[in-house]
């Protein structure tokens, strides 16, 4: 697993994001952010996971509910594709037969 995203490595990122200018829009949405007065999130143009890497140029400005959605779709879609993992019975299992 990845680690954390926080301390120097958040702020690098913001300070990287805000160098580009005080207006921006939410590059998954599109709304407008005042980076000054609005709260926002540095995100992944692509992410991590996906074959992204830190590099200046795959972050962009985000909304929070954006990124927050976002990060929660991934994070149910690995759930819920563990949780259809077939489940194949153990070597106990197969010799154990019902009595009918």
């Amino acid at each position: 697993m990845t680690r954390t995203w926080s301390g120097s490595k958040s702020r690098n990122a913001r300070r990287t994001i805000r160098a580009r200018g005080r207006f921006q829009h939410c590059w998954r949405c599109g709304r407008d952010l005042d980076l000054d007065e609005d709260t926002w999130h540095a995100g992944h143009l692509t992410d991590r996971m996906d074959g992204g890497t830190d590099n200046p140029h795959n972050l962009a400005a985000e909304c929070p509910p954006c990124n927050t959605r976002a990060g929660g779709l991934r994070g149910s879609a690995i759930t819920n594709a563990r949780h259809e993992a077939p489940n194949w019975p153990t070597s106990r299992e197969q010799k154990i037969r019902p009595r009918w």
